[in-house]
């Protein structure tokens, strides 16, 4: 059996330094006539991007550029261990402070301690 297309999914994770090489090496290695599919909403470098791309796999690129709202907007929330959802940001764009005061309750940590967790 013939594969006919990869698709690369979160394709800006190749700037990540513990997994990146992973999508590099996907790039570099399948065979030209296999064609890439690379989806990412992030990559903040395209032009470079695919430059290399092109460069590495001695064909041709076509890139789209999607502009304008998100045809589903990005929510980021918390689940709870009942099953309900809590926003992780307030209105102000600040951490959820309910979700901070549940997390002190429930491992007795410092506000730190949960800002470092978030962080990293």
């Amino acid at each position: 059996m013939r594969g006919d297309l990869v698709v690369l999914d979160e394709a800006h994770y190749l700037a990540d330094e513990d997994r990146g090489h992973v999508w590099e090496e996907a790039i570099i290695l399948t065979p030209p006539r296999i064609r890439l599919l690379l989806l990412s909403a992030t990559i903040g470098n395209a032009d470079e991007f695919a430059a290399w791309i092109e460069e590495v796999r001695g064909s041709s690129l076509w890139r789209r550029d999607a502009t304008g709202a998100r045809p589903v907007p990005l929510r980021a929330a918390f689940l709870l261990p009942d099953k309900r959802l809590l926003p992780l940001l307030n209105e102000a764009g600040r951490f959820n402070p309910e979700i901070e005061q549940m997390g002190e309750r429930w491992s007795g940590t410092t506000r730190a301690t949960i800002t470092w967790h978030r962080r990293y």
